[in-house]
Parts: C-alpha cells; structure tokens; sequence
C-alpha cells in the first residue's frame, strides 16, 4: 500500500455525542472516587470503566480508517489522563518510541471529557509530519512516564507548535511519530481525558526500536 506524508496530528470538531461524554465522565470519576492512590494515569486491567469505547462511533472510525489507509484498524488500548489541578507537565515525547512500529499504521484519538485548553493541561504538538523520525528518549524520572526527549534536541528541531482548545465533543488524533508535550494543569480542577489506539492489523514490532524502549525502560525504574 502507498502512504503518503501528512500532519502529524489533527482536530475533530464536535463529532461525539456530547450526552455520551456526560456520562461516562461521570463514570470515570465514580472510579477515581473509589481509588485509594489517586494516579495520572490508567490503563489495562487497572482502568476498570464500562463502554469507554463507545465514544469512538462511525464517524470517529471512518476517519481513523481514512488517516491509517486501512479498513479495519483495531482498537488496541484506551488511556484514562488526569491532569491533576496544579500537576506536573509532560515532558516532549513520541509514542512510537513505545509502541516500536511503522508511523503511518498507528496513531491517537485524545477525548477530553470536558472542555480543555493548554492552561488546563492539553497537549501542544510540535508541527512536522507523520513520518518525522523517532529522536533520542532519556529515562525520566515521573511515575508512568517511561521516557522523554530532552529541550536541548527539541529545541535544535526549531519547529512551531498547535495547541487545541476543546469543547465538549471534539477530539483529536496524532500519529505516533507525533512530537507532543504539555505544560500542565494550571488550575484548581481535574481535567480528564482519553486517549485510544489504534493501529492498522498487519502492523509488525521494529525489534531494534522495541530494544531501546526497553533498554531506557529499565533505567527509569532505577531512577524512582
């Protein structure tokens, strides 16, 4: 299949069911009221939250389908965000140093479950296009944040940057060679969102890639 090069990331106006996002907003913070260690982040066996895919509907689907070239892309994990009030920014990073395939057959959809803007903690992302190469990552030193790219590399890249404002309803993708970052939540309320991913089916793991990720994997756990 013939890919060509795009943004590396987009926004979706106002194509999700606004009810639908009350409610399971709702539902998320029923489960943060009943975890006793308040974290940043879930995922996995950890986010115990019913229906959560149900905010990627048709229209959310056919375009991920348009962006990936791909008829059938799979729903491979969804990622519950708080932005804690006052929290930590996320440093620069890119997925794909996780995630180790090829960038045009994966990217993100970002929900927010309320409105968002960059003062409450959403991300801004650097403009280059989906197939920017992966840079350098160091091991952090931020629970549930494996790994980062220092200022010093970023700012070299001497790119501009987006940053959406989010009503209730509209969302976002970015390819997984996305540069993104956020400088935190600078008020007194959680801001939540979600973040799914999806990825064509014939997507194959880069072992050299996935051997790096691992490597800077393990020196973060040294770190906390």
């Amino acid at each position: 299949m013939y890919f060509i090069k795009m943004k590396s990331h987009g926004f979706l106006a106002s194509l999700i069911d606004v009810k639908r996002i009350v409610d399971i907003r709702s539902k998320c913070d029923d489960f943060l009221l009943k975890e006793k260690n308040q974290s940043n982040y879930y995922t996995g066996d950890d986010l115990n939250i019913e229906n959560l895919d149900q905010l990627i509907n048709n229209c959310i689907y056919k375009k991920i389908s348009i962006l990936l070239q791909c008829d059938n892309p799979n729903l491979c994990s969804i990622e519950l965000h708080v932005q804690l009030p006052g929290g930590s920014p996320i440093p620069p990073h890119q997925d794909n140093f996780y995630h180790c395939i090829n960038p045009e057959k994966g990217l993100k959809i970002l929900i927010p479950l309320q409105p968002m803007n960059s003062e409450e903690g959403a991300l801004s992302f650097l403009n280059c296009d989906n197939k920017f190469d992966v840079l350098e990552h160091s091991p952090s030193l931020l629970e549930n944040f494996s790994s980062y790219i220092k200022s010093s590399i970023v700012n070299k890249l001497n790119l501009t940057e987006t940053t959406y404002s989010y009503e209730i309803g509209d969302s976002s993708y970015h390819f997984l060679n996305s540069i993104h970052f956020s400088n935190g939540n600078k008020t007194d309320k959680n801001i939540i969102f979600l973040v799914y991913r999806f990825q064509d089916p014939s997507a194959s793991i880069d072992k050299e890639m996935l051997s790096k990720y691992e490597k800077c994997q393990k020196e973060h756990k040294l770190r906390l």
